[in-house]
């Protein structure tokens, strides 16, 4: 009898679960020595573990769902595949890998980052991410208005946080000053910040934070187009600290409350009152990906059949996995920050010299594609980004899978538990090579449209620091009285 249930727990005892990671890898060698694809391997550098692996692809019996097919290890070694090509020194992505044996792993699927270590347009970072997919309005009145959905990634910038005492308000505004400036060479990215209070003062710890976005104005260009450009240091700061109304965003509200506060209490030590700034990059994902994460659908109504802009598969897909539903019977979903790659791409302009035709770099950068470094992540929501100033894991959340149907991966508490060590290491934030030389002329393939880049503000009308922060604080003083 005994040795039945001895039998019987060893058949059902719950197996250990392997972690499954999507590594990125730089280059090293490759062995193609086999004579089958799967016994063909990559010979390269983990960028996350610093460790040499070595990576193979698992046999392939059937066709993906796509329809797309697979590039075996072979092509993109084959220096004459042309585009598909990845060099010695170049980052490839390979999903889903599995240990096979010690340093030996298989993957399911290999995606080119950097073709070539000197193509200095394809760039690589890692941090902790999340995604904001959002559907435009189709207008039933007319079908063929122009629909502007909003696809872009935010990459939380952790190992730059700085934190503040309530004594410390001068310091703090001249932190969010710089962290919210678009500067050149920084790829056209859209500042923000993530504005975090974390009070101590009654025992418990309470925890707030919100995403303030740099804001753009409209310029006039020589096509007579209009373009959006970020605002100078001094229009961003007037914006945050402008007198609060009734159309004043919820986020500047917040913002100035903070201050308000840090003013009230000047003498609150850090330990009881911190408030941190984290410095955010937000970029949009290139114009075809974009358009693969929304489709008009029919919507079965009263008066009949009518068509709306929605999230395709994919798009619900890569939006589950970046959000969880709200709790407590409130409607919407909460944005959850998860150790990503992000895959970035220059934009070019194609320009006429002496008569020939040549493409030229942009300062722009944008998102070809983003990939979790866990296959089921763990992550954080806002207010529990994990930083040198602040951090507990018991609030972290796991997922389990990228479905369709997000209220399926609602987290339960016993969900939340510790890091991995590949996680734990995607709170330094890497960026793989530099943005490109405005002299750089070399080009690879790079999608023919990506959404316009905000304009570098302009300076010409600087006022001093200490100007401009006395001027704001007497705005503050106002809303306060």
């Amino acid at each position: 009898m005994n040795d039945f249930k001895n039998k019987f727990k060893t058949a059902t005892a719950q197996r250990t679960f392997t972690p499954r990671l999507n590594r990125a890898v730089r280059v090293s060698s490759y062995d193609l020595t086999g004579d089958s694809y799967e016994s063909h391997f990559v010979i390269g550098k983990d960028l996350i573990t610093k460790q040499e692996v070595k990576i193979s692809l698992t046999p392939q019996s059937t066709a993906t769902a796509s329809g797309h097919s697979r590039l075996e290890l072979a092509q993109i070694a084959d220096p004459t595949s042309g585009k598909v090509h990845v060099a010695v020194g170049g980052i490839l992505i390979f999903e889903n890998c599995r240990m096979k044996s010690g340093n030996h792993y298989i993957s399911d699927w290999s995606n080119a980052v950097q073709h070539h270590p000197e193509k200095i347009h394809e760039t690589i970072s890692m941090g902790y991410s999340t995604v904001v997919l959002q559907p435009s309005r189709l207008d039933p009145r007319n079908a063929n208005k122009p629909m502007y959905n909003t696809a872009f990634v935010r990459r939380a910038e952790t190992n730059k946080a700085m934190a503040f005492s309530c004594s410390s308000t001068k310091e703090l505004f001249r932190f969010i000053q710089e962290t919210l400036t678009l500067n050149e060479g920084e790829g056209g990215k859209r500042p923000e910040a993530i504005i975090r209070y974390v009070d101590r003062t009654e025992g418990e710890v309470d925890v707030g934070s919100v995403i303030i976005t740099a804001p753009t104005e409209k310029v006039e260009q020589e096509n007579q187009l209009t373009a959006n450009r970020v605002c100078d240091a001094a229009k961003t700061m007037r914006y945050l600290f402008a007198e609060r109304n009734d159309d004043t965003h919820s986020s500047v509200t917040a913002l100035q409350l903070i201050f308000e506060h840090m003013a009230e209490n000047p003498t609150l030590p850090i330990e009881q009152f911190m408030v941190e700034v984290i410095p955010v990059v937000r970029r949009n994902f290139g114009s075809e990906k974009r358009k693969s994460f929304f489709e008009l659908v029919d919507d079965e109504r009263s008066g009949g059949t009518v068509k709306r802009n929605a999230r395709s598969a994919k798009g619900k897909t890569v939006f589950s996995r970046y959000h969880i539903p709200r709790t407590n019977g409130e409607y919407g979903y909460d944005k959850v920050w998860l150790p990503s790659f992000s895959s970035e791409l220059c934009a070019f302009d194609t320009v006429m010299n002496q008569g020939v035709e040549s493409r030229q770099p942009k300062d722009y950068r944008f998102i070809r594609d983003i990939f979790t470094t866990d296959v089921f992540p763990k992550g954080f929501e806002t207010d529990y980004l994990p930083t040198k100033n602040y951090s507990d894991n018991s609030f972290m959340v796991e997922r389990y899978k990228a479905s369709t149907n997000a209220a399926q991966e609602k987290p339960t508490n016993n969900q939340r538990n510790g890091a991995n060590q590949h996680s734990v290491q995607q709170q330094q934030v890497e960026t793989v090579s530099q943005a490109p030389n405005q002299q750089q002329t070399q080009s690879t393939h790079v999608s023919q449209y990506v959404a316009e880049p905000a304009l570098i503000g302009d300076t010409t009308n600087e006022v001093s620091e200490d100007e401009l922060f006395g001027e704001l604080t007497e705005m503050l003083n106002r809303d306060a009285a």
